[in-house]
């Protein structure tokens, strides 16, 4: 039988919306392990969470991307090392803890539906992401080739400085251009074959590339930005999230992915959870006002 794990990467202190996202794939899937990565795996002691250090995974091409990285972003050089570092340990994770499916998972995701019926969907290819975001990818197999086209994305002179000629015109635009993870995934899947994207509407459920953009859904403005409404319904003793498109029809959301300030809208959520002296219908108000308060 085909094994399947989240896995989330981590660095630093952990903090509540992480342990709650985890606790969250325990109770979506209790069938699937959750695996954490990260520098701290002493101060992980939740009931099905497996956590191990990053020191654990290493191997030559790390080290040969590590010594080819050059910094062409206006982001901190010790995140955008560390997401591209992800994708040359989670390979030697799901190969050395014996995984078959691997949901590579951010710590703002918050997953609500079963993950098999994803896998059963998704178009073949080693690793299958979402709305060109790896921030909820399904990897089902090597992918040498992406880990080669990173390193020489740093290593080739040429290409970086062509990176840092893109990233001033886009400053002096008013915009951003980086050479960083995003930018590095966009180009491969235009190029290669064992890279693809999934629909974002499968397996059931909506997969939410960021609660910050509508994507066709109702949503309100907070302050500069957009976020999408997120109706609350309570079935089998859960509390379950759907999006309502503008014709007023809802789909049930598989995930909601909280970017930036909205990772507070999920430390709002687990509060208002171990909160059993509520009721479930006040359990139920409080999180659908705190979802769509403006």
């Amino acid at each position: 039988m085909a094994t399947t794990a989240f896995i989330f990467f981590h660095y630093g202190n952990i903090p509540r919306y992480l342990r709650y996202a985890m606790q969250m794939t325990r109770v979506s899937n209790p069938q699937t392990r959750c695996i954490l990565i990260c520098d701290q795996p002493e101060a992980i002691q939740l009931d099905g969470v497996e956590a191990y250090p990053l020191t654990r995974f290493t191997s030559p091409k790390l080290e040969a991307f590590r010594d080819a990285y050059v910094h062409v972003s206006i982001f901190e050089e010790k995140y955008e090392r560390f997401v591209l570092e992800r994708w040359f340990q989670i390979d030697l994770v799901r190969r050395e803890l014996g995984i078959d499916h691997v949901i590579l998972i951010d710590s703002d995701v918050l997953v609500f539906r079963n993950v098999d019926s994803l896998i059963k969907e998704a178009p073949p290819g080693a690793v299958a992401i979402n709305g060109h975001s790896p921030h909820f990818s399904l990897i089902r197999d090597s992918f040498d080739d992406f880990l080669d086209y990173i390193i020489n994305a740093y290593s080739d002179k040429e290409n970086v400085a062509r990176g840092r000629r893109k990233a001033q015109e886009a400053k002096d635009a008013g915009t951003i251009w980086t050479l960083g993870e995003m930018t590095i995934i966009l180009e491969y899947l235009y190029l290669y074959r064992d890279m693809v994207c999934y629909p974002s509407e499968i397996g059931g459920g909506y997969i939410c590339t960021n609660i910050h953009v509508p994507e066709g859904f109702s949503h309100i403005n907070v302050g500069r930005r957009s976020r999408k409404k997120v109706f609350w319904a309570r079935e089998n003793e859960r509390l379950i999230p759907y999006f309502q498109r503008e014709s007023g029809e809802r789909v049930p959301a598989f995930t909601i992915h909280c970017q930036g300030k909205a990772k507070q809208l999920m430390t709002w959520t687990s509060r208002i959870e171990s909160m059993k002296f509520l009721s479930p219908a006040m359990q139920l108000a409080l999180v659908q006002r705190q979802f769509n308060a403006a």
